[in-house]
Order: C-alpha cells, then sequence, then structure tokens
C-alpha cells in the first residue's frame, strides 16, 4: 500500500569526485528510500476514502547519516493526512547510514518521492 522512490540528488561540494560521486549518491538515495518505505502506516482513514497520491518530501543529510534539518515537502500529495504521513516516515527512518566516503562533502540534499496507492498492493 504505498511505494518510496528516490527521485534526485542535490549535493552541495566543489564538484570533486565527479561521477563516482554522483553515482553512490544516488545509490545512497536509493537506500534511503528503502529505509523510509519501511516505516510506512497507510493512514486508516485515507485508505477508508480512498485517498491516494505522492508527496515530494526534501531531506538534508549529514555525512554522518544524520538529519541536518527536519525534512519538508517539496511537493504535496494532494492530500494533509499523507504529507503529513510522508515526513513522519523520515523522521522515523533517521539517522540514516554514513553517506559513501567517495562524496566528500558535509551534507547532501534529496528529494525522495513517497507514493500512497491502494492499487500497489503494498
Amino acid at each position: 500500500m504505498g511505494d518510496v522512490a528516490s527521485s534526485s540528488v542535490a549535493a552541495p561540494g566543489n564538484g570533486g569526485g565527479g561521477g563516482k560521486a554522483i553515482g553512490d549518491l544516488k545509490d545512497y538515495a536509493r537506500r534511503l528510500a528503502s529505509r523510509v518505505a519501511l516505516q510506512r502506516r497507510y493512514p486508516a482513514n485515507a485508505v477508508r476514502l480512498g485517498m491516494e497520491g505522492t508527496a515530494h518530501v526534501q531531506l538534508r543529510v549529514r555525512g554522518d547519516g544524520t538529519l541536518l534539518e527536519p525534512p519538508r515537502l517539496v511537493r504535496s500529495a494532494g492530500q494533509e493526512v499523507l504529507d503529513v504521513e510522508a515526513l513522519r516516515m523520515v523522521e522515523a527512518a533517521a539517522p540514516f547510514e554514513p553517506m559513501p566516503e567517495s562524496a566528500s562533502r558535509p551534507h547532501a540534499a534529496f528529494v525522495i518521492p513517497v507514493v500512497f496507492s491502494l492499487r500497489s498492493g503494498n
């Protein structure tokens, strides 16, 4: 009942590390999304009312895997109850594993779409 996947990475830095760092950060983003997915609790009232949608959540992660700041909604799922759950999922999943060493930056920002779908069977 719902799915989570990573969509983008925006990481500050001086550009050093090139493609390997970006590839490693994309892999890291997928692992973040998987960890967030484990926290999913499709709100009962949303299920009852047939609510679906995708909330895009930005999270900024320090090199050690802790959140730099609270996650924030970048794009609403169209239902407040789903947005609130998406933010809760990120908070509940933290802290995350440390960022890859190849990233060589103090923190990075990720946008993770949190999909709430009653048809997905999850």
